[in-house]
């Protein structure tokens, strides 16, 4: 190739490079501008408010939906009643506070990803959770995404220990029903209300089995408990996983 050619063919690659790399770096500048226009006026320790408000409840409760997926066991104690469980959890809820537009020429910037602790988040406990309870894995810790209209989703990888029931004969413990039940702490139902966004269905897609046990099936719903201290009820969500030990495998495997 002549030398001239290849002087040509380096400079539209080099100028090719450098348009895509500004544009690239325009969107960066222009979400951020539109995440710190998000976060400007942001009171993140009060709950998010439905806008226009309830005309009939001032107080319009926040919808907190709540996913777990099982990705794998990675203990489980028959005799002990109890098992520890790793999973994707997931949470989404909306904050019309976090509503942000861009002009024309952001128009393609339709998320932004912030720091939790720069915003609202929901308190979600595992309210049966045994030592060493919840553990969050995601390393560094994750971020969460916020779209134009205000829907947040928060999700991080996950570890916690939860009690476990022998289902059949008490001295039968190939089978096992495994409860997780998670809530908030602070708010009742006037305030923050919980469904599953899966109903419906198993969750275990993502399974991977090692070891003695594998998970055959599973269930998510929502419900309330209700106290005699209080008029308000506390919204709640569990998730029942099915295991059972296989066949043919042994510790040695």
């Amino acid at each position: 190739m002549d030398t001239r050619l290849q002087i040509n063919v380096i400079l539209v690659i080099a100028v090719s490079w450098a348009i895509q790399w500004g544009a690239a770096e325009g969107r960066s500048i222009k979400a951020d501008k539109a995440v710190k226009g998000v976060l400007r006026t942001m009171a993140k320790l009060s709950r998010p408010l439905r806008l226009p408000p309830s005309p009939n409840n001032t107080k319009t409760p926040v919808t907190l939906v709540v996913d777990f997926g099982l990705t794998s066991v990675t203990e489980v104690n028959a005799e002990s009643g109890y098992v520890d469980l790793e999973g994707l959890l997931s949470e989404m809820w909306a904050d019309p506070r976090l509503k942000f537009d861009m002009p024309k020429a952001g128009r393609n910037i339709h998320t932004v990803r912030v720091l939790p602790k720069t915003i609202w988040t929901p308190d979600l406990a595992v309210y049966n959770a045994m030592a060493p309870g919840l553990q969050t894995l995601t390393n560094p810790p994750p971020m969460a995404v916020v779209s134009r209209a205000g829907d947040v989703h928060l999700s991080s990888q996950v570890k916690v220990r939860v009690p476990c029931d022998v289902m059949g004969q008490l001295t039968h413990e190939d089978h096992l029903n495994c409860t997780m039940k998670m809530g908030s702490w602070t708010y009742n139902g006037l305030e923050l209300d919980l469904a599953v966004r899966f109903p419906s269905g198993d969750k275990l897609g993502d399974f991977q089995a090692t070891g003695l046990w594998t998970a055959t099936s599973s269930r998510a719903w929502a419900g309330a408990d209700k106290y005699a201290c209080c008029v308000e009820t506390f919204p709640f969500v569990r998730f029942s996983f099915f295991l059972r030990k296989r066949s043919g495998i042994t510790l040695d495997n």
